[in-house]
């Protein structure tokens, strides 16, 4: 149970770090001064998140692994720009 817990969690955490990537890769990002360069985020991101399925695959049953998968990563592209904006707004503040 324990291995199946840890395998769940690092899938989400690859698939975040794929997510961030691919987003800090896009031209109108708002979470850095500059984007990164374009094609290597977007390769580099979309490894991590066939990374992440692989390893969601070994926790839960392939079904519930895409369904997580797609779920969070929803979430994480809708928080991204939010996280963004903020960051920026309180630049403003300042």
């Amino acid at each position: 149970m324990t291995g199946s817990r840890s395998a769940f969690a690092f899938g989400l955490a690859l698939a975040l770090a794929g997510c961030l990537s691919m987003y800090l890769g896009a031209a109108h990002q708002r979470l850095r001064a500059r984007p990164w360069p374009a094609v290597p985020a977007r390769v580099g991101g979309a490894l991590l998140l066939v990374a992440a399925q692989v390893t969601l695959l070994l926790a839960l049953r392939p079904v519930a692994a895409c369904f997580v998968l797609a779920t969070w990563a929803m979430l994480v592209f809708m928080a991204l720009p939010a996280l963004g904006a903020l960051r920026r707004s309180r630049e403003d503040v300042r």
